[in-house]
């Protein structure tokens, strides 16, 4: 069967660069889809009876099902390459891409092609419908899985935002973004999610983890992408850190749509922006071979770098936490080492693990820390916090 371009088709979202392979599960009821930059495999449920039985089923976005039935096709520049993002090595990454996946709209209307035959002047009348997603971002990104207050596991991969219930072995999925999400918090609150993407004009999405519907989308203040974003302890305020050359840092009243601060960040690449839930003015960033920390001043910031003084050498700094106090903040390095600052002072550290300590949690009474090799069971720091680690 000959394909025209401008036949009618159906569309459906979630991979975030080319597909690579498709295929037919052997009973034909299902459909598994790979992608190439986002690492992930789309499990969808073949629906021969067509797309109108997802009609009442959320059509848009949980489904994947995006209703086009246009004249457009995506298949004329399904393989530029400079949409992929296969990255292995986060210190080499570089996601200035000479083409965004906002730029095909325009792409595809300069690009004027000869067509010869017949279109398809309908749409097929099978369909599939998202089920399942294998994979989760995890070789470039922290500090993106939580649990909600609803005891289900929020997460990413791809251009997705993942829901997973572990009663009944389910996901449900937010779909509106465009890019590979590459961040992502929960509010402090309430089960509502916020995710940063990849993009010429990155954006940032809040959305309802209980619905997956959008509540608010933030753009039009970062480059390249949003790596950093997190709630403040009251919930009203966003913060997210742009990969722009100065790794802008910017402060949001996020159901306004409003900036309300803004500042330069640091020169080298910053991990993690973090509220302090004891003062709403105050941040801590944390990334390569730095922390520092904010104050919000009306529009701007003041801010001071942590002093290591005799204590502990620079360390490339992969998470950080809040202690008990406002004065009190834990940060995980990638030689494995704990940091415990008082203030802006490093008060002491503890050799933790054989490899990078990439997330950290503290509760009332515990801390709990993702780690490179477990080393120990747990510490007792000098504010008796115990250090719990997790494999």
């Amino acid at each position: 069967m000959a394909l025209f371009i401008g036949a009618k088709f159906r569309k459906y979202v979630g991979h975030s660069a080319h597909v690579t392979n498709l295929r037919f599960s052997h009973d034909k009821m299902h459909v598994i889809s790979t992608g190439g930059g986002d690492h992930a495999v789309f499990q969808w449920r073949f629906m021969p009876e067509g797309v109108n039985a997802l009609e009442n089923d959320d059509t848009g976005h949980n489904t994947g099902y995006v209703d086009s039935n246009s004249e457009e096709s995506d298949s004329d520049l399904s393989d530029v390459a400079e949409l992929d993002s296969d990255i292995e090595k986060e210190k080499e990454i570089d996601y200035d891409r000479p083409v965004y996946k906002e730029d095909l709209s325009r792409l595809k209307r300069l690009k004027k092609t000869e067509n010869s035959g017949q279109k398809r002047q309908q749409a097929p009348s099978e369909g599939i419908k998202l089920e399942f997603i294998h994979g989760y971002r995890g070789y470039d990104c922290r500090n993106n899985l939580f649990y909600t207050q609803a005891g289900e596991v929020v997460y990413h991969v791809a251009a997705t935002g993942i829901v997973y219930n572990r009663d009944t072995h389910s996901q449900r999925f937010y779909l509106e973004h465009t890019d590979d999400i590459l961040c992502l918090c929960v509010h402090p609150l309430r089960d509502i999610i916020a995710t940063g993407q990849v993009g010429r004009d990155p954006t940032i999405h809040i959305w309802d983890a209980a619905t997956t519907k959008s509540q608010a989308i933030l753009k039009g203040q970062h480059m390249r992408r949003v790596c950093a974003v997190d709630f403040s302890g009251d919930g009203k305020k966003l913060a997210s850190v742009g990969l722009d050359d100065n790794h802008m840092i910017v402060v949001w009243d996020w159901r306004k749509g409003e900036k309300l601060a803004t500042t330069r960040g640091h020169k080298d690449k910053i991990f993690v922006i973090k509220w302090n839930p004891h003062n709403l003015d105050k941040l801590v960033t944390v990334g390569m071979k730095h922390i520092e920390f904010w104050n919000q001043t009306g529009g701007g910031f003041t801010s001071k770098r942590g002093t290591f003084g005799n204590v502990g050498k620079p360390d490339t700094m992969m998470c950080v936490t809040y202690g008990r106090s406002p004065e009190m903040t834990y940060s995980g390095g990638a030689s494995g080492s704990i940091y415990v600052w008082q203030d802006v002072t490093l008060t002491w550290t503890v050799t933790a693990h054989k490899g990078p300590c990439f997330a950290m949690h503290s509760l009332d009474k515990v801390s709990i820390i993702q780690r490179g090799e477990i080393l120990s069971d747990f510490y007792l720091s000098s504010d008796f916090f115990f250090f719990m680690c997790v494999w």
